[in-house]
């Protein structure tokens, strides 16, 4: 599997920046806390959340040991369902809780997230869009599970729930399997791709797919920094 040119942000020194300044800091959906653990050490406050069972101790032991917290609490829906309001989960923390809010590839609340921040906080996001790896799907057989999350779409949300966006990017990058092995691999890993394609349902996907490789897909990612007034 081979990626082609890099996005024209990096999330790593963007989140950085932020967090050198932020004296109280979460990071939404933090998985097994590798990522959020590598920005320590902290300047102030640091907390993660984590919705899959099997990454809390995971993450909790490694966020420990750099001096976060990590607090297992109930997964947002995905941003392109239709959700009654009522019915939204809440973040379990008191409003204007955090001056950065952060997130990796995580759906989120967005009315949530501007109650959790103060005035003058920010949310800096990286999304997988709904494109992502489109010409894969369709080789499988397999609609696109999140076809209508995209930088537009995600803007809108946050400006709907009071923030103000003040830098969107969004790319399109080259990515291409070179064997059934590498796909199978990435579906192990990143099963929502495509669902209902899993072993050993997808063998007759995967017979047609062999024929078509190697097969060139584009990565979707867009990235968000949004602030709430003051």
């Amino acid at each position: 599997m081979r990626w082609g040119d890099p996005r024209d942000w990096d999330y790593g020194d963007r989140v950085r920046a932020r967090l050198a300044r932020a004296r109280r800091a979460l990071d939404l959906g933090t998985g097994d806390g590798e990522i959020f653990a590598s920005f320590a050490p902290f300047a102030g406050v640091a907390v993660a959340t984590e919705t899959w069972p099997a990454n809390v101790p995971i993450a909790g032991r490694r966020l420990r040991g750099v001096g976060a917290h990590l607090i297992h609490c109930t997964p947002a829906p995905d941003n392109v369902a239709v959700v009654p309001a009522r019915t939204l989960p809440s973040l379990p923390f008191r409003d204007a809780a955090f001056d950065l809010v952060i997130d990796r590839h995580e759906s989120f609340v967005a009315t949530e997230v501007a109650r959790v921040l103060g005035g003058g906080g920010w949310f800096v996001t990286q999304q997988v869009g709904g494109r992502n790896l489109l010409e894969l799907n369709d080789a499988l057989g397999a609609p696109l599970p999140y076809f209508g999350w995209h930088l537009v779409s995600c803007c809108r949300q946050l400006e709907d729930a009071g923030l103000r966006v003040l830098d969107r990017r969004e790319s399109f990058t080259d990515v291409q399997f070179d064997s059934i092995d590498q796909v199978m691999e990435y579906l192990d890993a990143v099963p929502w791709q495509a669902p209902g394609v899993a072993r050993p349902r997808s063998a007759r996907a995967l017979e047609r797919l062999s024929r078509r490789l190697p097969l060139r897909a584009r990565a979707h990612r867009f990235y968000v920094e949004a602030t709430k007034r003051t």
